[in-house]
């Protein structure tokens, strides 16, 4: 699972690193689901904007490292954008529905 999860990344990782703005996108409706801009997240589901402050994104143990040993990222954190892409989205919402574009 480590090394699945670390390739999926590293895909992801290196396009975010360009520092162009990249959306989460509904690709059956074209809903943007969450757009990052300079370091920032928009949500236009507002319903996972809430999750992400209220319960945040738990980060599994093998990771803890990697996020300054934080066992929970909420939005607003520093480490959000990267604790999203790198945790949540390849556990939580990982579909051929939900693809990144820039």
């Amino acid at each position: 699972m480590k090394r699945t999860l670390f390739l999926a990344t590293s895909a992801l990782g290196a396009a975010f690193a360009s520092g162009e703005p990249m959306k989460l996108v509904n690709i059956k409706t074209g809903f943007i689901v969450v757009e990052f801009k300079e370091g920032k997240a928009e949500f236009r589901d507002r319903f996972l904007e809430v999750e992400m402050k209220e319960t945040g994104i738990l980060i599994p143990p093998f990771l803890a490292k990697t996020f300054g040993d934080k066992e929970v990222i909420f939005l607003g954190d520093p480490l959000f954008e990267k604790a999203f892409i790198e945790v949540y989205y390849p556990l939580c919402i990982a579909n051929v529905v939900y693809q990144w574009q820039n």
